[in-house]
C-alpha cells in the first residue's frame, strides 16, 4: 500500500479526488437546497448563491452599504425562485433582469456573465453550473492517481 502513494502526483490526484467530491456534493445539495452567503466589504456586497445546479458568484456595488454579513439556506420552492430559463426550467433569480441597463451580458451552455446598473446600485453577476468544476477536477484526480511514470532507460549500457 506504501509504494501506491509514493510520489507527489498520487498524493495531489487524491486531494484533487477529495476536491471534487466535496463540489459533487454541493451539486446535488443545490438541487434541494438554496444557499445564499452574503458579504459586505465597504461600498460592495459579495453574495454567493448556489441552486438549481448552479453557483452564482455576484457583487453589487451601492451608495452608503448597512449590510451585514450572513447565510441563508431553506429548501427550494417556487417561492425561491422569480424567472424561467429559455426551456421554462425554474432557476435561480437573474439579477440582471432587475436593473435598469444591462451593461454586458454574455450567456453561454449554463454560463451566465454580465453587468448591470439601477440608480441605486451596480450588479455584476458570474453564474456557472457544478458541471464545469466537477467534472475538471474529477478527470485531473483520474489522471494525476492512475498516471504512470514512464520507466527511464539507462542509455549507458
Amino acid at each position: 500500500m506504501r509504494e501506491v502513494f509514493h510520489g507527489w502526483r498520487r498524493k495531489l490526484g487524491c486531494v484533487t479526488l477529495v476536491m471534487a467530491l466535496v463540489v459533487y456534493g454541493a451539486w446535488m445539495r443545490s438541487r434541494v437546497r438554496h444557499d445564499l452567503v452574503i458579504l459586505p466589504w465597504g461600498s460592495d456586497i459579495y453574495c454567493i448563491e448556489s441552486m438549481w445546479g448552479q453557483i452564482d458568484l455576484g457583487r453589487v456595488t451601492v451608495q452608503n452599504n448597512r449590510m451585514r454579513a450572513s447565510w441563508k439556506s431553506d429548501e427550494i420552492t417556487q417561492a425561491n425562485w422569480r424567472w424561467v430559463d429559455e426551456q421554462g426550467n425554474p432557476r435561480a433569480v437573474d439579477y440582471l433582469t432587475e436593473v435598469d441597463e444591462v451593461e454586458w451580458r454574455w450567456d453561454w451552455v449554463g454560463f451566465h456573465f454580465g453587468a448591470g446598473h439601477t440608480s441605486q446600485h451596480r450588479t455584476e453577476d458570474y453564474l456557472f453550473p457544478y458541471w464545469s468544476v466537477a467534472i475538471p477536477l474529477t478527470l485531473l484526480s483520474a489522471y494525476l492517481i492512475l498516471w504512470k511514470p514512464r520507466k527511464q532507460v539507462n542509455r549507458d549500457a
